[in-house]
């Protein structure tokens, strides 16, 4: 956020285009980098309206990102890549609604998406990734 400090809480690096770096805030605000130009972000999406714990690209479709909060709400981003973004085309998915709880980690593997948080319980679900 320009003008002043915010807590940086999550960072994930592109899969495959290492100058393409995801970072979330305290804010909830989820922004895309090339960190070729570290003074200009590409974008930034207000994602969730408290802290954004966790960001994960999908190992092999990076386009799909996956994002958590301490709000309760676990995102899944679709389209997450330079072209969409920059003409706005990205959309989120909630893949958890009404949940109240913290969600403090997650990890994605082929369509497994793993989750866990304050609940203190770990959770699995399918996703779609199409």
């Amino acid at each position: 956020v320009e003008g002043r400090a915010v807590a940086v809480t999550a960072v994930a690096v592109h899969p495959h285009q290492p100058m393409h770096v995801a970072s979330g805030n305290e804010e909830g605000v989820l922004t895309l980098w090339d960190v070729r130009s570290p003074a200009n972000p590409m974008q930034q999406l207000l994602t969730h309206s408290t802290d954004l714990w966790e960001i994960h690209f999908h190992p092999s479709l990076p386009n799909n990102v996956f994002t958590c909060s301490e709000e309760g709400t676990l995102l899944h981003w679709q389209h997450l890549d330079i072209e969409h973004v920059a003409t706005g085309d990205v959309c989120a998915n909630s893949i958890l609604p009404d949940y109240s709880l913290s969600i403090n980690s997650l990890d994605v593997l082929d369509t497994d998406l793993i989750f866990g948080g304050d609940s203190q319980s770990i959770f699995a679900t399918a996703v779609d990734l199409t």
